[in-house]
């Protein structure tokens, strides 16, 4: 009985050991490299992007006003997706 229970209970490690090993946590960790390169060059760049894009925004606002277009879009476009871009991600993550 003890010998049963030994070899279903190593079975059972055997064939868990995958499942565990699976989940590895440090596996979607970016490197120190992504992370560098994106504090010191994608963030700053982000940033003037952002500026720029809000520039931009505020001078083609009133024609798409005139013309009838909803200013939704171009907002869209120009501040918000460069602002998620530069502040709302996590470093490294591209």
């Amino acid at each position: 009985m003890k010998r049963l229970f030994l070899a279903a209970a190593a079975s059972i490690a055997i064939l868990a050991a995958p499942l565990v090993s699976a989940d590895d946590p440090f596996e979607d960790r970016p490197s120190a490299e992504a992370i560098v390169f994106d504090l010191a060059i994608a963030r700053p760049v982000g940033l003037v992007s952002t500026i720029v894009g809000a520039v931009i925004f505020v001078i083609a606002l009133p024609v798409s006003i005139t013309i009838g277009q909803p200013p939704s879009a171009a907002a869209k476009r120009l501040v918000l997706e460069p602002f998620a871009f530069t502040f709302t991600r996590p470093l490294g993550d591209y």
